[in-house]
């Protein structure tokens, strides 16, 4: 084993110097050498020795404060969020079946009901909400000259798929924007109560869908979301009498405000 540069030809090489090589036989020990080449070996072996225990115990630190460090930060991403609404939606809608022989004026009262929606977000800012709500829309049917009004109810389906925009994705509070379409699902009307009305037939509709909400934070996996989207629609009715021999349609301008509120699970 060469032990250049611990060894010297000068004994007081601690203030600098180079000489020839020490060879250590199979059978030889430090304490065979020179004693300043000899001390100044051990020291080596110390310091390996030293170092040696400083890298086992710092590298699992350094590990373990990695995954520490990442921990919260994955936690912060969100990839999907789910989402179970009660709603509350108001159409805003009336209109008139004039061309039947009593005409029929119809109006609808607002509404609770209940939601789901799924949100899946591409980065932190940018997310797509997919969500799909029910309510049954009590009616009122007025048909003149009758005196009194009576109605039904109207089970209305609203489809929306929005892009969304997140304010402050990481905040206690993460207010959004967000604009995309509605596809609306109207059942028919059928106990109304009017006499020689039979149904009223709604036809489907699409149309723009505007939202706006916010999102509040209740710790890494749940939150509570409120949530705003004004759909504006011009929906087709057919008002038929008993018997089919009779029907009219007339165009509602059905504006659905819809607010919900719910429990968040984010994944």
């Amino acid at each position: 084993m060469r032990l250049w540069p611990f060894c010297s030809r000068d004994p007081g090489f601690e203030t600098g110097g180079e000489g020839p090589s020490v060879a250590l036989g199979p059978h030889d020990s430090v304490r065979q050498l020179p004693n300043a080449c000899g001390i100044k070996f051990a020291r080596y072996l110390r310091h390996l020795k030293f170092g040696g225990l400083i890298l086992k115990f710092t590298v699992p630190v350094i590990v373990l404060a990695v995954l520490l460090t990442a921990a919260p930060l994955s936690a912060q991403n969100r990839y999907f969020d789910l989402t179970a609404n009660a709603v509350w939606m108001d159409t805003s809608a009336s209109g008139t079946f004039e061309d039947l022989g009593n005409p029929s004026t119809l109006d609808f009262d607002p509404t609770m009901g209940y939601g789901i929606a799924a949100n899946i977000f591409f980065g932190n800012r940018i997310s797509a909400e997919f969500a799909i709500a029910r309510v049954n829309a009590d009616t009122n049917i007025a048909r003149r000259p009758a005196v009194g009004r009576a109605g039904g109810e109207l089970e209305i389906m609203p489809v929306t798929a929005v892009l969304q925009f997140h304010f402050a994705p990481h905040s206690f509070i993460d207010p959004y924007i967000g604009v995309g379409a509605a596809y609306v699902l109207f059942d028919d009307i059928s106990a109304n109560g009017i006499e020689g009305l039979d149904r009223i037939d709604f036809d489907d509709d699409v149309g723009l869908a505007i939202n706006a909400g916010l999102g509040i934070r209740l710790g890494s996996r749940f939150g509570i979301t409120l949530d705003g989207k004004y759909v504006p629609l011009d929906a087709t009715a057919r008002a038929i009498v008993v018997g089919g021999s009779e029907s009219a349609d007339a165009r509602f301008d059905v504006n659905p405000i819809i607010l919900s509120a719910g429990l968040t699970i984010r994944f």
